[in-house]
């Protein structure tokens, strides 16, 4: 719980509380970086829950046959790729047919395209657990598509969609990624804390408005406190609601994604081959992609072996599920504030704080499951006497070591396209993801193109260590 909340202890330790929080008004960019993050947040979430509803109701169309598994995938794909790669995809698609939307309107329609897919799957998920035989009546006796879904699936599933808001729009508010490559001119409040740290050297201005940030962060961990469980049996009625129109958009962004992955490519291998300097810089880059990425990956397996060890309780368990993580800014900003000494590098830092955000998304992802799914036998033998040294290594353990494999290797995935945290501690570009970013602002996408495929294969190699690994392991023991 400490290394939870470890990013705002430091931060706030660190709070020059001789200068009031009112210093804060006299800044006009703060407040203009405040209200652009906030209409920001609310656009997109607005905009995500309309398009997932819709998505939901594609997936319900697909109800109990064999390829819901991968329309799940591809709703899910946007939001688990890095957002360097869906920022050039969605730049270079656009630009086929007209000039990129710089400024609000491009982020807007990128944190879009992101989270909407994950929106669809959660509220298709609520629809299958909480409303499985409550439909059955309205169906039977007729009642028409408008009656049932807007009236019941809405009305009843209403604290549901205002939990997706607020998740929506905790991310979205919080997002440096996009708003700092497409943003140009706009200030956003994260954007705004790392000029304030990274160009004007202005530490105390960032402090005062990262404990702004924190306090709202806080406030949003207490709203966003998970829906009370229900699970009702699904019957077949459920897919009769679905309609095959919600799974168009999923598909066509993800054929807009790779036909921009696609474009300019050719022209940026040739420039990538005539430039041996580069080429020397990127292999440099790419070692140091993966060093990030494996370490991440190790610090995230450790993490969750000690979630597992302790057996989270029902106290930790609403703590972890409602928790808010700190963006990427605030906990770069924390760990810089802690001397070098203590870490002794940057990238152990950058890993530390990489694997603190990763921990609790992959809880409520994969591990808060998986380990429910474990509970009678943990009961049984703590009953018969067994400590939880014991139910570690005998039970839980050998069960979990293909979900470790795959939690540590999606981590240290994310790791690879990390240039947000790895900006703000990095005294230079030793990864890929930040020479992306440098490509990005000086508009060589063609280049970029090219280097965000091999930062897709660094990924990619990472994940399938970590997974080649659990699954040698599991086979052993």
């Amino acid at each position: 719980m400490i290394f939870l909340f470890s990013p705002f202890l430091i931060l706030f330790l660190s709070l020059p509380f001789e200068v009031s929080f009112s210093r804060v008004l006299d800044f006009g960019s703060s407040w203009n970086a405040l209200k652009n993050s906030f209409w920001l947040a609310c656009g997109a979430s607005v905009c995500s829950l309309s398009l997932g509803v819709l998505g939901s109701l594609g997936l319900l169309s697909k109800m109990g046959k064999p390829s819901l598994k991968i329309h799940s995938f591809v709703y899910l794909l946007p939001n688990l790729m890095p957002h360097l790669l869906i920022v050039i995809a969605a730049i270079n698609a656009i630009e086929i047919f007209t000039e990129f939307p710089y400024g609000f309107v491009g982020i807007f329609i990128i944190e879009t395209m992101m989270l909407s897919g994950v929106v669809s799957l959660s509220f298709f998920n609520s629809i299958k657990d909480k409303m499985g035989d409550i439909l059955i009546l309205p169906i039977i006796e007729g009642a028409s598509f408008s009656q049932v879904f807007f009236k019941g699936v809405l009305g009843y599933l209403k604290r549901d969609l205002l939990q997706l808001f607020l998740f929506v729009f905790s991310i979205t508010f919080t997002s440096f990624s996009v708003p700092f490559l497409v943003g140009k001119n706009l200030l956003t409040l994260e954007v705004l804390i790392y000029e304030l740290i990274r160009v004007k050297n202005e530490w105390t201005h960032a402090l005062l408005l990262t404990g702004v940030e924190i306090l709202f962060l806080l406030l949003l961990g207490l709203l966003l406190k998970k829906p009370k469980a229900e699970h009702r049996p699904s019957n077949k009625y459920l897919s009769s609601m679905g309609k095959k129109y919600g799974l168009w958009p999923s598909w066509m962004l993800l054929l807009f994604l790779v036909l921009g992955l696609f474009r300019n490519f050719g022209s940026g291998i040739k420039k990538l081959l005539e430039d041996r300097l580069f080429l020397a810089y990127l292999l440099d880059g790419l070692r140091g992609s993966f060093l990030i990425g494996f370490s991440t990956g190790v610090l995230t397996l450790f993490f969750l072996a000690v979630l597992l060890f302790i057996q989270p309780g029902r106290f930790l368990k609403k703590l972890l599920q409602g928790y808010v993580a700190p963006s990427s800014i605030l906990t770069g900003f924390a760990l810089l504030l802690v001397p070098r000494m203590w870490l002794l590098v940057d990238w152990v830092k950058i890993s530390l704080g990489l694997s603190l955000i990763s921990v609790p998304i992959l809880y409520r992802l994969y591990f808060a499951t998986h380990f429910d799914s474990l509970f009678d036998q943990v009961q049984v033998a703590r009953t018969l006497g067994a400590s939880k040294s014991q139910v570690f290594w005998k039970i839980t353990g050998p069960q979990f070591l293909n979900s470790f494999g795959f939690m540590a290797g999606l981590a240290s995935f994310w790791a690879v396209g990390d240039f947000a945290l790895s900006g703000v501690i990095a005294t230079r570009d030793f990864t890929l993801a930040l020479i992306i970013k440098n490509l990005i602002a000086t508009y060589r996408l063609d280049m970029a193109t090219v280097v965000v495929w091999v930062l897709l294969l660094c990924g990619a190699l990472c994940l399938f260590v970590f997974k080649g690994l659990s699954y040698v392991f599991s086979k052993k023991y």
